[in-house]
């Protein structure tokens, strides 16, 4: 009845393409899907593996000392806070004391 070719439903999916490519890239997908599957295929230069490895440690070495800094400077930021705040307390209590001072001698003076 049929030929072979008839009863085998067609994947156009699986099967790589004529030009190199595994598969068109989906609607959805990057434009450079393309690009980047082909760039998997070929294989990476020994000088070009050992610099994304150097690449990466040198990031990761940055990342490292980068959150060191962050947290000393909000171990710093915290005892300025602090001294911020006590000596805000201390001109405060200085405000009050004069303040009584200055109220009770007028109000005694204005009683003589």
């Amino acid at each position: 009845m049929g030929t072979e070719l008839d009863e085998q439903p067609l994947d156009f999916g699986s099967e790589p393409m004529q030009n190199g490519f595994d598969s068109m890239p989906a609607a959805d997908s990057s434009p450079y899907a393309a690009i980047s599957s082909m760039d998997r295929l070929q294989v990476e230069p020994e000088k070009i593996k050992r610099w994304r490895e150097d690449q990466a440690k040198l990031l990761a070495d940055k990342d490292a000392a980068e959150e060191e800094a962050i947290d000393e400077m909000k171990q710093t930021a915290r005892k300025e806070l602090e001294d911020w705040y006590r000596h805000r307390d201390e001109q405060l209590e200085k405000t009050k004391a004069t303040n009584r001072y200055h109220c009770l001698s007028t109000y005694l003076c204005s009683q003589l």
